[in-house]
Parts: structure tokens; C-alpha cells; sequence
């Protein structure tokens, strides 16, 4: 089984894409405003969606996720999409592990944020 990792949010990755937005805090505030509602309306849509729908989602987020240093999110989702190819059974516990996931990383991504914004 896939082990998650401890913090929600990869420093590194965060540090990675401020340095391609040239440090601008309301560039990256907004790629991860972008990144925190899809992510959201992507696990909304889960409990609607067919098994084969549910695994291209849940890839497709943990492709995101990892990309912006999301890696608790992305290997949360790479467990679930494993699993459903395995023919197990979605259930609304699992939106709802999600949904608390996405509420870390929402808070590790405004705490980040939020210091460099205060930075002089």
C-alpha cells in the first residue's frame, strides 16, 4: 500500500514554481486558487461518475497534485484510482478523505502564501 506523506505540501514544489512565476505572489496565489477549486469540483464529481470516469479523475488529479507539490493529495488519489482498477467499490467515505485532504493542503498553501505576502 502506498504510505502518504507527512505534510500536505511539498516545500520544494512550492519553491520551484514561485521561482517560474518570477516570486510574484499574486501569480502563484492564483495558480493555486485555480488548482484548489478544480481539485474540488474534480471530487464533488466523483460520487456521479462511473468507475472508468472515477479512475481518469482521480489520474488526473494526482498528476496536478504532484505537479504543484500537492504529494499527500496526489498519493491519496493514486491509492484510489489503484483500487478502483482492482474492482473495488466506491464508497462516500472516500470523497470525504478527500475533501479533508484538500481542506491540509488548502491551509498549508494559505499559511505559505499568506508569509510571502508579508515578506518585505
Amino acid at each position: 500500500m502506498l504510505e502518504l506523506p507527512e505534510h500536505p505540501l511539498d516545500l520544494r514544489a512550492l519553491e520551484e514554481l514561485r521561482d517560474s512565476l518570477a516570486h510574484d505572489p499574486g501569480a502563484l496565489a492564483a495558480v493555486y486558487r485555480k488548482f484548489l477549486e478544480t481539485a474540488a469540483q474534480t471530487i464533488h464529481s466523483l460520487h456521479m461518475q462511473d468507475d472508468a470516469a472515477r479512475i481518469s479523475s482521480l489520474h488526473s488529479l494526482k498528476g496536478t497534485a504532484a505537479m504543484l507539490g500537492a504529494r499527500r493529495l496526489a498519493a491519496l488519489a493514486a491509492r484510489l484510482q489503484h483500487r478502483l482498477t482492482r474492482e473495488w467499490i466506491w464508497a462516500p467515505q472516500v470523497m470525504e478523505k478527500l475533501l479533508d485532504e484538500l481542506a491540509s493542503l488548502r491551509s498549508a498553501i494559505a499559511a505559505h502564501i499568506d508569509r510571502d505576502a508579508r515578506a518585505p
